[in-house]
């Protein structure tokens, strides 16, 4: 999630607010680790073929994290506490979509890490 990270903070900075730019990076980090916890219930399944219900107490623990996130950023008691700065609609999607690439990766490395080990004869691969 590093990458999507620093891309938020690197796209935000462009207009010189620096609250703005970490609120964003914060934003992007932790809901990219919201969304890859749904993809860690599995190292080898890919989300898709996971039920989306099949763990309740997941789902409802990622709702209220994430309402918990929204108030870290808009609610005035805890933003400034936490030094963040309210996102507008359309900060939101881009946050919200470079998150998404983040827990993207997790998948694609269900995908590409057992393609190499089963290549490689030390792993059982073709000799």
């Amino acid at each position: 999630l590093l990458a999507p990270t620093m891309a938020a903070y690197l796209l935000f900075l462009q207009d010189g607010d620096v609250a703005r730019a970490r609120t964003a990076a914060f934003v992007t980090m932790a809901t990219g680790q919201l969304l890859s916890a749904f993809s860690y219930r599995s190292l080898e399944r890919p989300l898709l073929r996971l039920s989306f219900w099949s763990n309740p107490w997941l789902l409802a623990a990622e709702l209220l994290s994430f309402g918990l996130l929204v108030a870290a950023v808009h609610w005035a008691p805890l933003a400034s506490l936490l030094g963040t700065t309210p996102l507008l609609g359309g900060e939101w999607g881009a946050v919200l979509t470079l998150a998404v690439l983040g827990a993207v990766s997790v998948e694609l490395r269900k995908m590409v890490i057992p393609y190499f080990l089963s290549r490689n004869p030390r792993f059982g691969g073709p000799a």
